[in-house]
């Protein structure tokens, strides 16, 4: 996991707008996975005039690959982008989109650089919403000191837009980690095997514990979760939706950066409350009493 969320942007484009607070370069673009617009640029084609041609060839990042490679916790180049990027379908078939390229180089101390390698960055689902791109150091030149994006758009289209964000090398920790083996963890039951480790929030005298984190699975079983999970199952998310705020943490794979294994998110209270003072009551009963019913004329 790469413990630093907000959800991604919707099928329109990126989330935010006018009325939010300008970022570092001025944009409005609300940035997701805990980037902090004071620091973070929003570069891209997206735009709500008239679509245009557009190119867009970023500047040089420092990259000390050698001196990553060293530290197992570095282990992927991340590039957060939106909208839809040219890539290929598992067919072989081009799937349209703007053309995204990552190159590298050498760069000497007087400033010039030396060309060592491009790639195009894998396919990641989840277009045209905010996603993690991971590039696996291993793919990288041997080296490379400096990276860059370049992106070029084909013909307009208000349909095809890119966003980007400038690439980074997050320090990576396991699962256990940073979730831990004592917190409460809101597990759905699809992973509920997967993660033994974690320990499911508890009941007591009919009340719940608060989770503070949720383990989801991929995309698609997360849907089937929304419902019997949900409030009209009578499902925690019922409850946490109404009192914890989620907050999505960029998480991995090991060795398997780009599969869609499921989704980490924080949970945080939106109010502060104390501990709720329980008070337990044994009463016998004859088998036929009958009392009021809980919904009353």
């Amino acid at each position: 996991a790469d413990p630093g969320g907000a959800a991604p942007g919707g099928p329109g484009g990126p989330a935010g707008g006018p009325g939010a607070t300008p970022g570092v370069n001025g944009s409005t673009v609300a940035l997701p996975f805990g980037l902090v617009p004071e620091r973070t640029p929003v570069l891209g084609s997206y735009s709500t005039g008239a679509p245009q041609r557009t190119q867009l060839t970023t500047q040089w990042y420092r990259l000390d690959l050698a001196a990553a490679q060293q530290d197992s916790a570095y282990r992927v180049v991340i590039l957060t982008v939106a909208g839809r990027i040219e890539s290929v379908a598992p067919d072989g078939s081009p799937l349209p989109g703007q053309r995204l390229r990552v190159e590298f180089a050498r760069r000497a101390d007087d400033g010039n650089v030396t060309p060592t390698g491009e790639l195009t960055p894998p396919t990641v689902g989840g277009a045209p919403g905010w996603r993690n791109l991971p590039i696996d150091l291993d793919e990288i030149p041997a080296g490379t000191t400096a990276v860059r994006l370049v992106a070029a758009a084909g013909e307009p289209d208000p349909m095809q837009w890119l966003a980007v964000t400038p690439p980074r090398l997050p320090k990576l920790s396991s699962l256990n980690t940073v979730v831990g083996t004592t917190a409460p963890v809101l597990g759905d039951f699809q992973v509920g095997l997967a993660f033994p480790c974690q320990r499911p929030f508890d009941h007591r005298s009919g009340v719940a514990e608060m989770p503070i984190w949720r383990i989801l699975p991929d995309k698609l079983n997360a849907q089937v979760s929304e419902t019997w999970q949900g409030d009209t199952g009578g499902g925690p998310l019922g409850w946490t939706g109404l009192l914890m705020q989620s907050r999505t943490l960029p998480a991995y794979l090991a060795e398997d950066w780009t599969r869609d294994w499921g989704e980490l998110q924080r949970l945080t209270r939106l109010i502060a409350a104390p501990t709720a003072e329980i008070t337990v009551r044994a009463d016998d009963r004859w088998g036929w009493t009958n009392e009021s019913p809980i919904r009353t004329s």
